[in-house]
C-alpha cells in the first residue's frame, strides 16, 4: 500500500493497482469516515479497510450504499488501473 497524495492510497495487485480515493470523497462531502459508517449502520474498520485499501474482499453492498450515501459513482472513490493495458496504449500513441 502506498499513499499515492493526501487522500487516496494506491494498491498493487497482479497486473495493475487499484487506487482508493474514500478520503478524498469524504472531505469533498464534509463528512468524517465515523459518520459515514454511522449512516451505512456499519462498523467503522469496515469504512477503515475501503478508506485504506487494507480489505480483503469487496462488498458490493458496501459499495452501493457508500455510492447513495455520499451521491457518487464507484470510480469516485474506487479505481483500477491496469499497467499492461496503460504501456500498450502509450506504444500505439507514439
Amino acid at each position: 500500500m502506498k499513499k499515492t497524495n493526501g487522500r487516496s492510497f494506491k494498491v498493487t495487485c497482479e497486473k495493475g493497482y487499484y487506487v482508493f480515493k474514500l478520503e478524498k470523497l469524504l472531505k469533498e462531502n464534509n463528512m468524517s469516515k465515523y459518520s459515514l459508517a454511522k449512516l451505512l449502520n456499519t462498523e467503522y474498520k469496515v469504512i477503515n479497510r475501503y478508506s485504506h485499501g487494507t480489505l480483503t474482499k469487496f462488498d458490493s453492498k458496501v459499495i452501493a450504499r457508500i455510492c447513495n450515501a455520499c451521491n457518487c459513482r464507484i470510480e469516485d472513490f474506487l479505481e483500477y488501473v491496469n499497467e499492461e493495458e496503460m504501456i500498450l496504449n502509450n506504444k500505439e500513441k507514439v
